[in-house]
């Protein structure tokens, strides 16, 4: 439904053959008839109103068709609801899923927090335990070679002091 006073041009654009009438000339005669009972002229001059309403009607109807065509299929607000209920409560499941991993893994923190603390204390004792060993030893040996005249025992302070009487 092409405009009858339309032509596609050269470079593809519409171009319009038809001049509009002009602004004094559409308003010094209000008609009383209605539009479309209006006659037909044939005069290519002057714009004729059922042609008009007609082309614009159809370029009304041809560009919500294009916007209902781009905008795609009509939108089911019931589905797009239930999805989103759907979305909530998988989002609300996998919210309660995390929060018992999270209680779960602070738990085991704690437990391993314990677990880590007992061997520190452990620790602490065992070295404690190594150095008694070690000392014990080392007097042992320093004893042994003592007894067997390795080592001359070494004296200890002044040797010239006075000793109160």
């Amino acid at each position: 439904m092409e405009n009858s006073s339309t032509v596609a041009g050269a470079n593809g654009q519409v171009e319009d053959l038809a001049p509009f009438n002009s602004v004094a000339q559409n308003n010094s005669a209000p008609t009383t008839e209605h539009p479309t009972n209006a006659t037909t002229n044939n005069d290519p001059d002057v714009l004729n109103d059922v042609e008009f309403l007609d082309d614009y009607k159809a370029e009304v109807v041809r560009s919500l068709q294009l916007e209902a065509a781009a905008k795609g299929p009509p939108v089911d607000y019931r589905e797009l609801y239930l999805r989103r209920v759907a979305q909530t409560f998988a989002s609300d499941l996998r919210l309660k899923k995390e929060v018992a991993k999270l209680r779960r893994y602070e738990a085991l923190n704690v437990k391993l927090e314990q677990k880590l603390a007992a061997a520190k204390a452990e620790l602490k004792l065992l070295k404690k335990e190594v150095s008694i060993l070690l000392k014990r030893r080392a007097r042992e040996r320093f004893q042994k070679r003592l007894r067997f005249g390795s080592v001359a025992r070494k004296r200890v302070g002044n040797p010239f002091r006075m000793v109160r009487k």
